[in-house]
């Protein structure tokens, strides 16, 4: 069993890759009118092949036991959603965009994903610090759940580029700090448990590619890579009990997402707008970064 981790990263990544194809095929109509479509084998291989491989590892008794049971008991909900997926498209046809993510079908099914995915994540090296496999099958679940949200996600809903009065402004970076608050859980979580240089990095640049395969948008997949390892290399210099990262991540995320739609197409927030949503951005993370710390010293001192 020493490859298991291996296998069920790869599965993982069936899922991620399955889930990906099918919203391109939601956003750009390609559904087919059908239920039975290449992108759904993708999705259920890797679902049902997970919750196969889990109970076989939670046949042969093997370490982590609780996680592999755990993907175990998700096959009767793959199998349940997945046919409340069937019958919902048989009775309202198949639906496109902000209808296809609202979908109660697929918001069950999403997640059922996210915990699948994210159950290698348990992995530890023999320090007890997170593998690269460990890492990015943690980072998969926040990829599930933004894919979700892609009708505010900055990376596919480009609110910055038009301004149509307040609420659509409102609602653009309400979207915007909702996507840096996710994915810095994810900077966090990765920095807590001591995960590899590049962890990160390398799972920002799949967020963005699944989010550009969608829709398209593959300027902000290259911004990801560049704030990504630019905050690593900060975190690294800092330390790991230092609230910089969580700082620099967001704050250089944001503006720089401000300058990549000022050379590349239209900003049409003005400065208080975007500057006031760099500024929140920055708050966000200082606030995470200082509960974070207070939850590990209150956990410190109740081991003590």
């Amino acid at each position: 069993m020493k490859h298991y981790h291996g296998i069920s990263f790869g599965l993982a990544l069936c899922i991620i890759a399955g889930m990906t194809l099918d919203a391109w095929a939601h956003v750009h109509g390609a559904t087919d009118n059908t239920f039975f479509t290449p992108w759904h084998a993708i999705l259920y291989t890797g679902l049902f092949g997970s919750v196969a491989w889990y109970g076989y590892l939670t046949y042969r008794q093997v370490a982590p036991l609780a996680a592999h049971r755990l993907g175990l008991s998700m096959g009767p909900l793959v199998a349940l959603f997945g046919a409340a997926d069937l019958i919902w498209h048989s009775l309202f046809g198949f639906e496109q965009d902000l209808q296809a993510q609202l979908s109660p079908p697929h918001i069950a099914l999403a997640a059922v994903l996210a915990i699948l995915v994210s159950i290698p994540s348990r992995q530890r090296n023999a320090h007890g610090h997170l593998t690269w496999l460990g890492a990015i099958a943690g980072s998969l679940a926040a990829v599930v759940i933004l894919t979700l949200l892609m009708f505010v996600s900055p990376l596919t809903a480009v609110y910055a580029e038009l301004y149509s009065g307040d609420t659509v402004v409102g609602l653009g970076v309400s979207g915007f700090l909702l996507f840096v608050s996710v994915w810095l859980i994810v900077l966090q979580w990765m920095r807590r448990h001591n995960a590899p240089f590049g962890a990160f990095t390398l799972a920002s640049g799949i967020l963005g590619v699944s989010q550009a395969i969608s829709k398209g948008e593959w300027r902000f997949a290259a911004l990801l890579l560049v704030v990504g390892i630019w905050a690593e290399w900060v975190s690294r210099k800092t330390g790991h009990a230092s609230r910089i990262p969580a700082l620099v991540w967001p704050g250089s995320f944001a503006l720089g997402y401000f300058l990549v739609l000022k050379y590349t197409s239209t900003l049409a927030w003005g400065p208080s707008v975007w500057g006031g949503v760099v500024v929140m951005a920055v708050a966000i993370g200082f606030g995470m970064a200082t509960f974070g710390e207070q939850t590990t010293q209150l956990t410190h001192e109740e081991r003590i």
